[in-house]
């Protein structure tokens, strides 16, 4: 591994890796289609990762018909075999994990007074410029973990207001994340979460931001 703290380290890389030559450029700018890099475990975001040869391979071979009037075969298969693999009755292909967020989030709501719980580190909170107000017109209710690792249980039932009174805006909807900032949420504790909301009268509503659940869920898929 590279030291970082060495005045004389390069960064003209392929695909950001160092090179400690720094006298000699690359003959020319590298693209993911000539050199695809590891596209495996890197938890921080799905951002940051590069394509592996066989998801080029199937982006250069998928079909490119019209979606909205649903007939696109890519696309079509791509939400049956999400919906397929989550148990949902179906899926629907969106062009970013915002868009998947608010789209989710406000389907999930009716009307104001409500407030939504989630962690204080999660993109839905802190990296989509308010879009919980602005769209949905509720209340984020940021917590950090007692654990600093992850919600539990204890933070939720903590943190959620389940008072009707007119005064308050009560929580009807619990937006979790996997993996966050690294960190992956026990499958345990989200279970946990989703039993008690379930019992709740009446029963507050789960949103999963899964951007990286492959990777958190890969010995399962």
């Amino acid at each position: 591994m590279a030291d970082l703290k060495d005045p004389h380290r390069n960064t003209n890389g392929i695909n950001g890796h160092l090179s400690n030559d720094h006298t000699t450029p690359p003959p020319s700018s590298p693209n993911a289609w000539s050199t695809p890099g590891s596209a495996a475990f890197d938890f921080r975001s799905d951002t940051v990762t590069t394509p592996t040869a066989s998801m080029l391979a199937a982006t250069q071979n998928c079909t490119l018909l019209d979606d909205v009037f649903r007939e696109d075969p890519t696309t079509l298969s791509l939400e049956s075999h999400i919906a397929s693999l989550t148990g949902k009755d179906a899926a629907l292909f969106v062009i970013s994990g915002t868009l998947g967020n608010q789209l989710s989030v406000r389907t999930h709501l009716g009307g104001p007074p409500h407030s939504i719980l989630a962690d204080a580190r999660s993109h839905v909170i802190a990296w989509e410029a308010g879009g919980i107000a602005t769209l949905s017109g509720a209340m984020p209710i940021p917590v950090t973990p007692s654990n600093n690792h992850h919600l539990t249980l204890t933070d939720i039932r903590t943190h959620a207001i389940l008072d009707t009174d007119n005064h308050f805006a009560p929580t009807r909807l619990l937006s979790l994340e996997n993996t966050l900032g690294g960190t992956i949420l026990p499958l345990s504790d989200c279970r946990s979460i989703a039993t008690w909301a379930r019992k709740q009268d009446p029963p507050i509503k789960l949103h999963l931001d899964g951007a990286r659940l492959w990777e958190a869920c890969d010995d399962v898929f």
